[in-house]
């Protein structure tokens, strides 16, 4: 197995492994995703509301089969102002931060096979 460097804690990790063994940090491959087209992906995700079946937190997963959209790509520059004497007005503005917003949104495909939109299954 090939391996590689987990980007959160630098520890060694197989390529194919969706989870890091040390820190926990997963990986959502995007790559494959070629937002020029309309073929759909397969989308899991984990829906973030836990419901409650007897005694136990159940998590809810979502499949899907969708087709992604690039809604935005953004990045906004998190300045601090430098002001001196009596002038209420900036001397220097200075860049301390960038936030970074990448928009993806999927719109499910009824699947051929079952006729449904997606699939909720109960762990």
């Amino acid at each position: 197995m090939s391996k590689t460097n987990c980007i959160n804690c630098g520890a060694a990790k197989d390529i194919s492994e969706i989870k890091c063994p040390f820190c926990g940090t997963t990986y959502l491959d995007l790559t494959a995703i070629d937002f020029s087209s309309d073929d759909p992906v397969v989308c899991q995700f984990v829906l973030p509301n836990n419901i409650r079946l007897g005694n136990s937190d159940r998590r809810v997963i979502m499949s899907m089969l969708a087709t992604p959209k690039l809604e935005e790509i953004s990045m906004t520059a998190n300045t601090v102002d430098v002001y001196g004497g009596d002038n209420p007005y900036p001397l220097a503005h200075f860049t301390q931060s960038w936030d970074m917003n990448v928009g993806v949104s999927f719109m499910p495909v009824v699947r051929k096979n079952s006729k449904t939109l997606c699939e909720l299954r109960v762990e």
